[in-house]
């Protein structure tokens, strides 16, 4: 018992003692690498999956007892990384510190991924980039541009990729089949689709998160499956009642399908089909 009281008492000393130690850093974030699984070592990367237009963003790492500045990004478009320009290296290296301005509606989710040390730019209004929560926990949130989507009935029919039309400027995410948490799909706008993975899209899990980053964040989203692909239509609306209800029981199903009848996005047989499909005839 008093071996196992002393162990105990040495893993919190430990504990305590590694966050008493982290250095000050005026008027900037520190990032601690002991508390990731694994080793930072190579590169610093800054991705914006937000709206943010402009950034400007100073890293340093603490050496020798001292705050040293390592370089700047001064640039991050939307869906793109920029790497850390620099001829520091990292080995070894405990902290590492960034000053940002960033305006409220904005925050950085940070991860070790392959060695590299990624920033992630997203909304506040975000709470699910980077976590493991359960897709029946995710709260649909139209004002702040959140969906959720099911497609496990529409995964029967597709198999290859993933397209949208008339999309506004968003992320899709899904839960990374690498990391076990919520991660950027592709960033979609117009008719485009910038995909991060690339295996089959059947091989991936049937729950998506939409974010709209537009400043309109109502939008009539239909989920559906043609020509093997799973296909995202983005319909723009005034407004979006806000609840957690699922964006695939039978009656909100009839109705999108409906809308994309009407519109001439799907003819009559695919409408008849898929119109017996949701209901299960």
């Amino acid at each position: 018992m008093k071996k196992m009281l002393l162990v105990f008492a040495s893993i919190l000393f430990i504990v305590v003692k590694s966050f008493a130690n982290t250095p000050e850093f005026e008027n900037g974030t520190v990032i601690s690498l002991n508390t990731y699984p694994e080793k930072f070592k190579d590169n610093i990367i800054l991705t914006n999956y937000s709206s943010l237009a402009e950034i400007d963003i100073e890293f340093s790492i603490f050496k020798d007892s001292k705050w040293f500045s390592v370089g700047k990004i001064t640039g991050c478009p939307f869906g793109n990384e920029v790497k850390l320009l620099t001829k520091e290296k990292f080995k070894n290296i405990t902290f590492v510190g960034y000053k940002v301005n960033l305006p409220n509606d904005k925050k950085i989710v940070t991860d070790i991924r392959h060695h590299d040390l990624r920033l992630y730019i997203i909304e506040s209004t975000n709470n699910y980039f980077g976590s493991a929560k359960d897709f029946s926990s995710v709260i649909e949130s139209p004002s702040n541009g959140i969906y959720k989507f099911d497609t496990t009935e529409q995964r029967r029919d597709y198999e290859d990729d993933l397209r949208v039309q008339n999309a506004p400027k968003s992320i899709i995410m899904f839960k990374s089949p690498d990391y076990g948490t919520w991660d950027v799909y592709a960033t979609v706008s117009g008719n485009k689709v910038n995909n991060y993975y690339h295996d089959d899209i059947d091989d991936y899990s049937p729950y998506w998160i939409i974010q709209v980053l537009d400043e309109h964040k109502y939008y009539i989203i239909s989920a559906f499956a043609k020509s093997d692909n799973l296909n995202f239509i983005f319909q723009k609306t005034d407004y979006v009642e806000e609840n957690n209800t699922s964006d695939n029981d039978i009656e909100s199903q009839l109705m999108k399908l409906k809308r994309l009848y009407d519109k001439g996005i799907i003819d009559e047989k695919e409408y008849k089909a898929s119109r017996l499909k949701i209901l299960g005839l």
